[in-house]
């Protein structure tokens, strides 16, 4: 169902927090309310998320488009691979959250990363040695230019690190509606990415820890961000409570390190 809000604040809607006015506010669930929407739209538009990949610098002048399908449902279930399929706008930790819970395994490193599940494919979204695109099956989206849903396979999504076809070939073109996901019913955690919790205070050394579940793999995630919060709220005590999404790509270097170089 179409939902329209005009001269609304984007406040709520970015996680820098920041006061901006959008001229026209759509949500959608699914492909039959995204054609009725563009055989309206004559103005700029863009697509929002979690709102936590922008920083608004003014009013926008357009219409947004946010997705509003926040269903989860199980496709199918071998006893050993179950796929599943998310709207795009479920958020993404929640996604997370509903796998762990239910024992499926595969997406549990990407926990607490802000966004929602239809961002995750653009971004490639990844943490502590996992992406998206292991765990993603297909993308289904909304081809602006012919007016039709297309189904990608992730082979033809072009993932590669923070990058994706939606980010090139098809920006401003797509519109995600879902994710299909193949996850396993077997335990298989990634945790030899994870060798860092924390330095300790006061002290140049670091622990190293092991970790062989995901609920240690979440607790030591959950740890590292009330660590960066209560280390932000010392420095900013006026600046904290946002949460935003990293930009930023990591340098790829060609050197040799051993534990006894850091």
């Amino acid at each position: 169902m179409i939902k329209e809000y005009e001269n609304i604040s984007l406040l709520p809607l970015n996680t820098f927090g920041i006061e901006a006015r959008c001229e026209r506010l759509v949500e959608f669930d699914d492909t039959a309310d995204l054609r009725d929407i563009f055989a309206h739209i004559t103005e700029r538009w863009d697509v929002l998320g979690g709102g936590s990949n922008v920083l608004l610098t003014g009013d926008y002048h357009g219409t947004l488009l946010k997705a509003a399908g926040k269903n989860i449902a199980v496709l199918s279930d071998d006893g050993k691979t179950v796929h599943v399929r998310a709207g795009a706008g479920v958020t993404w930790d929640d996604f997370v959250g509903w796998t762990v819970e239910r024992g499926l395994w595969g997406a549990e490193n990407l926990s607490h990363i802000p966004g929602t599940v239809g961002a995750a494919p653009v971004q490639n979204i990844g943490a502590y040695g996992v992406e998206a695109k292991d765990v993603i099956r297909s993308v289904a989206m909304y081809d602006v230019q012919n007016g039709k849903e297309l189904t990608l396979a992730a082979q033809h999504c072009a993932f590669g690190y923070r990058d994706s076809v939606f980010k090139r070939e098809l920006r401003d073109r797509a519109v995600i509606t879902s994710v299909d996901f193949a996850l396993s019913r077997t335990p298989s955690p990634r945790l030899d990415y994870v060798a860092v919790l924390r330095r300790k205070p006061g002290r140049d050394n670091i622990v190293y820890l092991t970790r062989d579940t995901a609920e240690s793999l979440g607790q030591i995630l959950a740890l590292e961000l009330r660590y960066a919060a209560l280390a932000a709220a010392d420095r900013f005590p006026d600046k904290t409570g946002y949460q935003i999404a990293c930009r930023h790509t990591t340098p790829l270097l060609n050197i040799d390190l051993t534990i006894s170089d850091l």
